[in-house]
C-alpha cells in the first residue's frame, strides 16, 4: 500500500484511521468524544465530521450556512472540533494519521467558507506570518490560530508546517510582517523557535515575534527573545492586538486570561 507508490502518504492516511489497534487491554475502539451541540442538529453533525476527518464537511455546512454566518461556523462549530481533535491526539486516542485527516477536513472546510466571508483587502489591522517551526509537522494549533486571526481582522500569511528559518525569515521582509507567529509541539523542534529571533535581529527586521504550542511556556518564550507568548487561539488574537498597539510591554509573557 505504501511502499514506491507517489500517492503513499494519502493512502496511509485514507487507511490508517481504519486499522484496528491492538494493545494489551485489546482492540482499541473507536474514538468517543462528546458533542457540546444539540444531537441531530447540524452542527453536532459538523462537529462529527470534522473531527472524523469525513468528506462531508462542505455539504454539511451548506445546510448550516441558512442560520449561522460563515464566521460563526469557523469560530464555533469548526474550532471547537480542532480543539478536541487536539485534545484527542494528546491523549494519545488519536495518532497522526487521523489528526492529519482531520485537519485536512477543516482546511477544505475554510477554504470553502471564506469565499462567502466579505473581508476588507485594503483595511487591516496588521499583516502576520505564521508558521510551525523545522522540523515539526504538527499545526492544528497553528491553523486554529491563524483562523482566529484571519476573523479578527489581520491578513495572514500561513506558511505552513516544517518551515525553513530562512523562509519564515524572508517571508517577514516580503510581506512586511508586524508580527510573526511560531508555533512548536516538540521540545526538539522548539529550539528552532530562537534560531528564527536570531536570524530577523541579526538583519534588522522590525518585526514583532509571538510563540506558542504544547512545548512552549512563558519562561522559554522569554528566554528567547520573544515579545509575547500566548497558549491558547483565543489568548493568541488578544495578544496579537496588544502586541500591534505596543501596549503590551513587559506584561507580553504573562498568561492572556479569557
Amino acid at each position: 500500500m505504501i511502499k514506491g507508490r507517489k500517492d503513499s502518504d494519502a493512502r496511509y492516511i485514507k487507511h490508517a484511521p481504519d486499522i484496528k489497534i491492538v494493545t494489551t487491554s485489546g482492540i482499541r475502539k473507536k474514538a468517543e468524544f462528546d458533542n457540546p451541540f444539540d444531537e441531530d442538529s447540524s452542527e453536532a453533525k459538523l462537529y462529527t465530521a470534522i473531527i472524523e476527518g469525513s468528506d462531508e464537511t462542505i455539504d454539511i455546512a451548506s445546510n448550516l450556512l441558512n442560520k449561522m454566518s460563515p464566521s460563526e461556523i469557523l469560530e464555533t462549530v469548526m474550532i471547537e472540533a480542532l480543539q478536541t481533535v487536539g485534545t484527542l491526539y494528546e491523549k494519545k486516542i488519536y495518532f497522526l494519521p487521523q489528526m492529519i485527516k482531520s485537519a485536512n477536513s477543516a482546511k477544505r472546510l475554510a477554504k470553502h467558507l471564506k469565499q462567502f466571508i466579505a473581508q476588507d483587502k485594503t483595511s487591516t489591522k496588521g499583516t502576520v506570518v505564521m508558521a510551525t517551526v523545522k522540523g515539526d509537522i504538527h499545526d492544528i494549533g497553528k491553523n486554529i490560530v491563524a483562523l482566529m486571526l484571519e476573523n479578527a481582522g489581520y491578513r495572514v500569511i500561513d506558511l505552513g508546517k516544517d518551515v525553513e528559518n530562512k523562509d519564515i525569515v524572508e517571508a517577514a521582509v516580503k510581506y512586511k510582517a508586524d508580527i510573526v507567529g511560531l508555533s512548536a509541539l516538540m521540545t526538539t523542534t522548539m529550539q528552532q523557535m530562537g534560531n528564527v529571533i536570531k536570524l530577523l535581529k541579526k538583519h534588522n527586521i522590525p518585526t514583532i515575534v509571538m510563540v506558542g504550542g504544547a512545548a512552549v511556556n512563558s519562561d522559554f518564550a522569554k528566554s528567547i527573545g520573544a515579545e509575547g507568548y500566548s497558549e491558547d487561539a483565543v489568548s493568541a488574537v488578544r495578544l496579537a492586538d496588544l502586541l500591534i498597539k505596543g501596549s503590551y510591554g513587559k506584561a507580553g509573557h504573562t498568561k492572556i486570561d479569557d
